[in-house]
């Protein structure tokens, strides 16, 4: 929910990240996004069972494609995807044939590659981490529909670093712009994420839409914006600065 009760001016606290919060407020605003969404704590005892039971409702196509991504064996790509969840910060996965989704992370902190590429303090790290998932699996660009395809067809689609930027961009929006809502993020963290991406890889080349963010930043403006509209805005900046694909 919107902490509209926060002084603009003073730094968003680091509150502690609770996984099973996070996705019951997903499930909030987001119902019919999330009601085939399945949310796993890679932290919790059983969770490799959840991941399973997943895995075993997609569909054919989406499970070989998923296994060829991980370049494993179909029957090692739970193991393979707790541990690229881990190792990255978490991990978002959609079957377009099936339409079920998988948010996995971890709800400890400082273990995962997420908590080192970024300069933010680890709560808000993963409470970043945790919304610019949900970002590539709600937002209207948050997928590549040459992804989709692939699923669909069963044929390489040749996705490239520019189109998956386009989705990144989107999530990031999401993520960005949830937490400045919700005053788990500031301004000032909003630079310190726009200077970490400028830093990093080619595929993640959001700082551009970040900064568009940062120079249209009204803390009273973002904190009226509905769940709808976190949306439609994390889209429209994926649209303007998508990459020429």
């Amino acid at each position: 929910m919107p902490n509209e009760n926060r002084d603009k001016h003073s730094p968003a606290p680091a509150l502690a990240f609770d996984f099973n919060r996070a996705a019951e407020d997903a499930r909030r605003d987001y119902p019919e996004e999330t009601k085939n969404i399945t949310f796993i704590d890679i932290s919790e005892e059983g969770a490799s069972e959840k991941l399973a039971r997943w895995i075993a409702s997609t569909s054919p196509a989406y499970l070989e494609q998923l296994a060829k991504g991980l370049g494993v064996p179909v029957a090692d790509a739970a193991e393979g995807i707790l541990f690229n969840a881990l190792l990255g910060g978490g991990i978002s996965m959609k079957d377009c044939v099936s339409g079920k989704s998988c948010l996995l992370m971890s709800n400890e902190s400082g273990k995962s590659l997420a908590d080192i590429m970024f300069s933010l303090p680890v709560e808000k790290t993963n409470a970043f981490a945790f919304y610019h998932e949900l970002g590539h699996l709600i937002t209207p660009r948050g997928m590549t529909e040459k992804e989709l395809e692939f699923v669909k067809d069963g044929d390489d689609p040749g996705i490239d670093a520019t189109t998956l930027t386009l989705c990144e961009i989107s999530a990031d929006c999401f993520g960005a712009l949830k937490g400045l809502r919700d005053g788990f993020l500031d301004a000032d963290d909003l630079k310190k994420l726009i200077a970490d991406r400028r830093a990093g890889d080619a595929v993640h080349a959001t700082a551009d839409a970040l900064q568009d963010i940062l120079d249209e930043y009204d803390a009273h403006d973002i904190a009226s914006l509905s769940p709808a509209q976190l949306k439609k805005a994390a889209a429209a900046r994926a649209e303007k600065f998508a990459p020429e694909i």
